[in-house]
């Protein structure tokens, strides 16, 4: 069977720690959308007439409200100008909106900026440092790119840091799995059917949660099991079919 888990949100739960902002992270500790938050505050008649399930649910193109306030999101917190953040939030004034009930996230740019200089002047080298105290080196031509090194170079560590915790892991060395692809925050694993195959999916989930946890306050993980047709039968794989 294959173990497929993914870090959940990382990246957005990256950046949502280092704005600092606590109704942000609040969301993320009771599980909750911070994508929906959001929009929320741009989309705001939409939102009130549908609620929040249904204007989830209302994901019918790459143009709907609920796609444009991720990529939005997401832009803006890699370095997009404000300008082409309101565009891709199809709202003029969406930074604006957010900004004025989440002053951080606006500073988040700034604030990685000052990094960079700060580095520049200190080490002679431009960069910036991800949570885990890795160096990356920015182009100074392209300095916009600092807020994603950031955040993506600190998932990369939570990746790299789980993968090792896993490598280590007596339930995957004793279960004779093995690791067999890493894209992004993804990982898949290989285990050999055996008896106590619950206790080995969650050990392993837990390595990869606590890797994350050495650099943030939480880290959730979720997964699926992939089963081959023909083991579907056997009896310790009933469960997961």
């Amino acid at each position: 069977m294959w173990l497929d888990l993914d870090l959940v949100n990382i990246e957005l739960r990256i950046w949502t720690y280092i704005v600092n902002n606590k109704d942000l992270i609040n969301i993320f500790e009771r599980g909750e959308s911070v994508h929906l938050l959001i929009a929320e505050l741009i989309y705001v008649e939409l939102f009130r007439m549908l609620g929040s399930e249904r204007f989830k649910e209302r994901i019918v193109s790459p143009n709907d409200e609920y796609t444009k306030t991720k990529g939005g999101t997401f832009a803006y917190i890699y370095g997009a100008s404000e300008e082409k953040a309101n565009k891709t939030y199809g709202v003029p004034n969406a930074i604006y909106l957010i900004g004025k009930k989440f002053p951080e996230i606006p500073q988040y740019l700034s604030m990685v900026t000052k990094e960079l200089w700060s580095v520049l002047d200190r080490e002679q080298v431009p960069a910036i440092y991800t949570l885990g105290g890795y160096r990356l080196d920015v182009p100074l031509d392209e300095i916009f790119k600092a807020c994603n090194f950031k955040i993506q170079g600190t998932a990369g560590q939570i990746i790299g840091r789980g993968m090792v915790n896993v490598a280590n892991n007596p339930d995957y060395i004793d279960s004779d799995s093995k690791m067999v692809n890493q894209v992004h925050d993804s990982l898949k694993i290989e285990i050999p059917i055996h008896p106590r195959m619950k206790r080995t999916f969650e050990s392993i989930c837990k390595s990869v949660e606590d890797a994350g946890k050495t650099l943030i306050p939480t880290c959730g993980v979720s997964y699926k099991v992939i089963v081959n047709e023909a083991d579907q039968s056997n009896p310790h794989v009933q469960e997961w079919v």
